[in-house]
This record gives structure tokens, sequence and C-alpha cells, in this order.
């Protein structure tokens, strides 16, 4: 072999061939796109707008949830002492005179059954005026008419309470029952048409303190069913 530079075996160059032949090449793989999930701007706002509405719903219904189960407690302990103010149109008759009332006799003697009850006591006569016509309320025993007559007159309007009379030997036997009647307004027969707006709102007053007595002191009746009638 002349001199010079050397020169490898051939299996060397063979080898070395099949060694970078076999080692396997990878191509960079392409960027793939990466997944964004995007919302317009006039999605975003109403998304935001509906969330609001949703929280101020809740808040709503919340506070009235609140408001009406403090209302019911506070009516329920104070409604003995809410007075209302006078309405002008509801002042008793002028020209109309209460007789005087006698003191109710002790519990352990017996009661008349022709006594009227008012606010004041009992009465000896009627004390409502003939041709006029008066709203009656509820027929009650003795016990609930003086409980209303009671809740009424603090609340500004005067009632009376008639005992009714049984004809019959049946009804006699029967405990007496009383019709309550609203003294605050007394209509004439001739005014009957003229006053129909002043009837309606004593109407709508007694049916509202009706309403407020059952609820708050356990009354007996709501007054929901008023009725006028010609006194004879």
């Amino acid at each position: 072999m002349p001199a010079g530079r050397p020169h490898k075996p051939l299996f060397e160059h063979l080898a070395k061939e099949q060694q970078s032949s076999s080692t396997p090449t990878y191509d960079a793989a392409p960027n793939s796109p990466s997944r964004r999930f995007l919302l317009s701007p006039a999605a975003l706002y109403g998304f935001i707008a509906a969330t609001i509405a949703l929280l101020i719903l809740c808040w709503a219904i919340a506070y009235r949830i609140g408001y009406n189960k403090g209302y019911d407690t506070w009516t329920t302990t104070h409604a003995d002492s809410i007075l209302l103010p006078p309405d002008p149109l509801r002042q008793p008759d002028p020209d109309r005179t209460f007789l005087p009332a006698r003191q109710d006799p002790p519990d352990n003697q017996d009661l008349s059954p022709t006594d009227i009850l008012s606010p004041s006591g009992t009465l000896s006569a009627d004390p409502r005026r003939s041709g006029f016509n008066y709203l009656e309320l509820a027929t009650l025993s003795r016990t609930q008419a003086q409980a209303a007559i009671t809740y009424l007159a603090r609340n500004n309007v005067q009632a009376i309470a008639v005992p009714i009379v049984e004809t019959s030997r049946q009804g006699a036997n029967n405990p007496v029952r009383y019709r309550l009647v609203s003294m605050q307004l007394a209509v004439s027969s001739a005014e009957f048409r003229t006053k129909q707006s002043e009837r309606e709102q004593h109407e709508a007053q007694v049916k509202r303190l009706g309403t407020q007595w059952k609820n708050s002191s356990g009354g007996a009746s709501d007054f929901s069913q008023p009725l006028w009638k010609r006194h004879p």
C-alpha cells in the first residue's frame, strides 16, 4: 500500500451509511391553530344585562316577602292602636243625638233582651231616625256585637247593636242575636240616590275595618256584605 492518507476499510464505510440511513427523520408538524371561544360584544352585553336583571328580580322578591311578613307581624301586635283620621264625608249626622246611656248592670244580673248596645253602654230607646237609611253590617251574638262596637269606635265609626226579636216560641228559647248597625252615615230616602258616592265610601270603610278586625283581632265578621236598610 503506497504511503499517504490511510484509507478505512470498506466495511466501516458500509456500516456508517447503514447507521445514518436507519436514523429516522421527523418533519416538523405544522402549527395547529388553537381553539378559542369568542363572544360578540352584543352577546356579552346581553348576558351581563340578563344577570343583573335576575339579581334585581331575586332581591325584589326577597324584599317583598320580608316586608309582607314584617307588616303582618306589626299589624297583628298594633292593630288596636291604629287610629285613622276622620273623613269629612263620614262625620256623624249633626242632627242626630244619642239618648243618655245607662250603666250596664253587674255581671251577676240578667240583662234585658231589648237593650240596644252602643259605645257608651246600653240604650233604652233606638237612636235611629224614622225614614232614614242606615248601613247594617252583620248579625252577631251579644259578646261579638260589643266587641265590634268597641273596635269600630276606636276607628272613629259609631255603631249600635239592635236585638232581633224572635216571635216564634222556638226562637224565644234561643240566645238573643243582635244586628250591628253603623250610625256614621244616615241617608234620607230623598237623598238616597244623590248620596251614592258617600254611601259607597262608607261601605268601603266598614269593609276595610271588618277585614282588619277579623284578621288581626279574631273578629266574628269581616262586614263584607253590608246592606242599607230604611228605619221605619
